[in-house]
């Protein structure tokens, strides 16, 4: 049977040329991990540099005692580029950054007992790649730094070897479909008998056990999963599949879920029933080169903590945006229960001249596979992102070519460029704030233009890569990236939103408290306006994690929301703001300006959302006070009984008098529910001397714009 024997640790290290390879090694690394992990440390890393052009590891190990006939060496990520030799002898070679790759060392393995030498050669930045190749191109990186990232194993079995197993459940029918795939030298003597047992993954309760034969490695299999739990975030049942056939096994754990969007109700499902999907970003290849990562990514303890605070803040979902984490981050989110939009790190802006030409349908549908090949019976994964925010026909092309592979049918997205099916969403990334870059705000308030009426989510193939009627794609949409107002974690605004910050506040520098409360408030209206109003499947914010540079560091565009990383602790204000902002009983105070005059009677439209399948009646409270004085002291306090309909919408229309006096108000509506108070802010001044401006979008103002900045505006 099947043995796997870890072979993570700390190896040595050095550094130099494609070839010869190095005759010392002064240097040590872990695997996993990357090069900037070394002891004593290395320079230049992650930039181009005439000192190397690749990194070397080594280690030792040897050879167990165990029987085996198959010895395989399996590595789950490096980058960039990797090739391997072991006791002198080539075993293999892998240009793909972003997939497991596997070796055969039977034959090069040293007698039992006796030790074995490894050495392992990576490209020291992704120019040394091939052009056809990925290297998760991205316009805020500074750094790219390579690695052996994820696992490494030793995996010994006997024949005939099982290569790779696919779960998918069909929770229609109470069965799952498996195809085994057997190395195809032993299937050359005819069907392969295999014994499989299918156990709740907490509990090993069996459910389920039998036989079945495999004749190719297209063979399916369907076994009945008689009275099933199914998998959610709210209830995240995992079982686990053994297969074995007389020399060798394979485990892998599965959900019994389903999940697709339904064009008719632009919505997605989950379990066939409708599930709104509320989450962020984790952008981990920008968080590679943040000062503060350390070995962050490689520790469990950590990563489930982070999850845990995902979860913590409402949301049921995010994408893996920009860069893939060691592979126990997804078994983390099987676990814990969250939604997983699984991108492939390809980003080139909207522009289609910036897309690669080597890039093409043909190579990106190899890697997509190999990609696929090593996520599908997660269930946490529940949408293949073929790319961000680039225009190309490419992506499309090996979208078409790979997606049958997957016998769930997971949708597909594909980033700024056209879906391929009218199940698969569209993606936008409405930015409403980005305006400011280059123009004054409207006179009633920077909102007030955007988000006073009902609003479609834009920025997204619709716009950029539009259909040949010219119409809108009627796909169910995707609003995974929005609000634009990033706050670096030492309180300053990035090296984007300070030119906001500037159009809306003036000159003057302001504290980090001023700004991260700006901020948090800009977050939760925006947000829950783009939630009450129904208009996309999905609502995530950008993002969770990132990097966030401070100007001594070199600055970074976006960033993400850590007062301290370690701890993980959320910065002042956002947590309370972002809470509120993704319940799943949502408030809108639907009005935007942001003056009135005083003594004047102001319509004001509450807009209520409810995600849960239960009805909710509840009580909103609203009162209106002086901004930044006590609570109390309140100029009008009232409350209104509302009821919503499970996973439908509510609107409720009231009025306040705007107080007699000039200053800063505030207009607080809040709800209790399940001991929590859930709460929407609106701000505005009183003011009678404010000028009735008509409104002209103006040119672009050059002051507020470096060049840089406008080669990654969105």
């Amino acid at each position: 049977m099947r043995k796997q024997i870890s072979l993570n640790g700390i190896w040595q290290l050095a550094e130099g040329q494609a070839a010869p390879s190095p005759t010392s090694f002064d240097k040590t690394a872990p695997v996993p991990g990357m090069v900037d992990m070394a002891t004593p440390s290395l320079s230049h890393v992650g930039v181009e540099s005439s000192e190397r052009s690749h990194y070397w590891y080594r280690l030792e190990f040897a050879t167990p005692h165990d029987a085996f006939q198959i010895a395989t060496l399996r590595f789950r990520k490096t980058r960039y580029g990797m090739a391997a030799w072991l006791n002198g002898e080539p075993i293999g070679e892998q240009l793909y950054n972003f997939s497991f790759s596997e070796f055969s060392i039977t034959e090069a393995l040293n007698a039992p007992g006796n030790s074995n030498e490894l050495l392992v050669r990576i490209g020291a930045h992704p120019t040394i790649l091939p052009d056809h190749i990925v290297w998760g191109h991205d316009f805020e990186k500074i750094k790219y730094i390579p690695g052996i990232y994820d696992d490494v194993s030793l995996i010994l079995s006997g024949a005939p070897r099982i290569e790779n197993l696919q779960v998918a459940p069909d929770i229609d029918a109470s069965s799952i479909t498996v195809q085994t795939e057997i190395r195809a030298e032993d299937l050359a003597t005819g069907p392969v008998d295999l014994n499989y047992e299918v156990a709740e993954s907490g509990s090993g309760t069996v459910v389920a056990s039998g036989t079945y034969k495999v004749s190719d490695t297209q063979k399916l299999a369907t076994i009945e999963i008689p009275n099933f739990k199914t998998w959610s975030p709210e209830s995240p049942f995992l079982y686990e599949i053994a297969v074995s056939s007389k020399g060798d096994s394979f485990n892998t754990r599965f959900g019994m879920r389903k999940f697709r969007f339904n064009p008719e109700t632009g919505y997605a499902e989950l379990n066939n029933q409708t599930y709104f999907l509320r989450g962020t970003n984790i952008c981990m290849d920008r968080f590679n080169e943040d000062s503060q990562r350390g070995s962050k990514p490689w520790d469990k303890e950590w990563a489930s903590r982070l999850l845990e605070r995902i979860k913590e803040m409402n949301w049921n979902s995010f994408r893996f945006c920009l860069g893939f984490p060691p592979e126990f981050w997804y078994e983390l989110c099987d676990e814990m229960g969250i939604l997983v939009q699984d991108e492939y790190p390809i980003w080139y802006g909207a522009k289609a001249e910036d897309y690669p030409d080597a890039l093409k349908g043909e190579h990106l549908a190899k890697e997509y596979a190999a990609w696929m090949r090593e996520r599908w019976n997660h269930p946490c994964i529940v949408i293949w992102d073929a790319q961000n925010e680039s225009v190309t026909e490419e992506t499309g092309k090996a979208i078409r070519l790979v997606r049958d592979l997957d016998l769930s049918d997971r949708p597909w997205d594909n980033g700024y460029s056209p879906p391929d099916r009218e199940t698969d969403p569209v993606e936008t990334h409405p930015y409403v704030l980005q305006n400011f870059l280059g123009r004054d705000p409207h006179p009633r308030g920077p909102l007030f233009e955007f988000l006073t009426e009902k609003r479609i989510p834009d920025n997204g193939p619709s716009e950029l890569f539009p259909s040949e009627s010219g119409k809108r794609y009627p796909n169910p949409i995707q609003n995974n990236e929005n609000v634009f107002f990033w706050i670096t974690r030492g309180g300053q605004p990035t090296e984007l939103t300070k030119w906001i910050f500037k159009r809306l506040y003036g000159e003057g520098e302001k504290s980090p408290d001023f700004y991260y409360k700006t901020y948090s408030y800009f977050f939760n209206r925006i947000i829950t306006y783009w939630r009450c109003y129904r208009t996309s499947a999905t609502v995530q914010e950008f993002a969770i994690l990132s990097h966030s540079r401070e100007l001594d560091e070199g600055g970074s565009y976006t960033s993400d929301h850590w007062g301290d990383l370690e701890k993980l602790e959320y910065h002042s204000h956002f947590e309370n703001y972002c809470y509120s902002a993704f319940y799943p009983i949502g408030l809108l105070i639907d009005r935007w300006e942001d003056w009135h005059r005083s003594n004047t009677e102001v319509p004001i439209t509450l807009k209520l959302i409810n995600d849960r399948p239960q009805s909710w009646q509840g009580v909103i409270k609203y009162s209106l006070h002086k901004e930044n004085a006590p609570q109390e002291e309140q100029f009008s306090s009232k409350s209104l009984s509302v009821e919503i309909p499970d996973r439908g919408t509510s609107e409720y229309s009231i009025s306040m008098t705007a107080p007699t006096e000039e200053g800063a108000f505030v207009l607080v509506a809040s709800f209790s529910d399940q001991d929590e108070t859930i709460r929407q802010e609106y701000r505005f001044a009183v003011d009678d001397h404010q000028e009735e401006a008509s409104f002209e979008a103006g040119e672009s103002n050059e002051q507020y714009i470096h060049s840089e900045d406008e080669s990654i505006m969105r």
